[in-house]
């Protein structure tokens, strides 16, 4: 059983993000316990504090007005949009943007990767920020693979195989 998330404050610079997926670990972790929506939202709210939990209390008041029907779905939004660091964002992909290949294929998608915790590409823009930052080398080594329709997760396995080969 995992162990109860800390609390946020909602202050700016707070890493809202590592936080938000603790608690999401924590609820899919144990199903049983967040069954029902307005419990599931209590419990983020016992969670919150200072400028987070007057957010939250302002949510909530508009939403037993009836302004709007409580569902998980909005709530989830509502809290990103709100807490989550945009600038942080920019600033992430702005350092995965200046990512190269150095001589080491892990190295460079372990900084990718990290990077791209905040940064959020998805699809064709992080496949196409991969493929840009490989030398001739490696693409040559991947010269025979279809790469049509492969996922990203497939095509770091395939470009950190051929990566390894050429590092040899």
């Amino acid at each position: 059983m995992l162990k109860d998330p800390k609390s946020f404050e909602g202050k700016p610079g707070d890493d809202f993000e590592a936080w938000w997926v603790i608690v999401q670990t924590y609820i899919h972790d144990q199903p049983e316990k967040f069954e029902d929506t307005s419990r599931t939202i209590y419990w983020i709210g016992g969670l919150l504090t200072h400028y987070a939990q007057s957010w939250h209390i302002q949510l909530e008041g508009l939403a037993l007005a009836g302004k709007f029907h409580r569902s998980w779905t909005r709530y989830q939004n509502d809290i990103t949009s709100r807490f989550e660091d945009k600038e942080g964002r920019d600033e992430a992909y702005a350092k995965m943007d200046k990512v190269s290949y150095k001589g080491d294929i892990r190295d460079m998608f372990t900084k990718i990767q990290t990077y791209n915790d905040n940064a959020q590409l998805t699809g064709a823009a992080l496949k196409i920020l991969i493929l840009d930052r490989l030398p001739l080398k490696i693409l040559e080594q991947m010269h025979t693979v279809d790469m049509t329709g492969k996922s990203v997760q497939e095509m770091i396995e395939i470009i950190s195989k051929a990566g390894r080969m050429t590092e040899k």
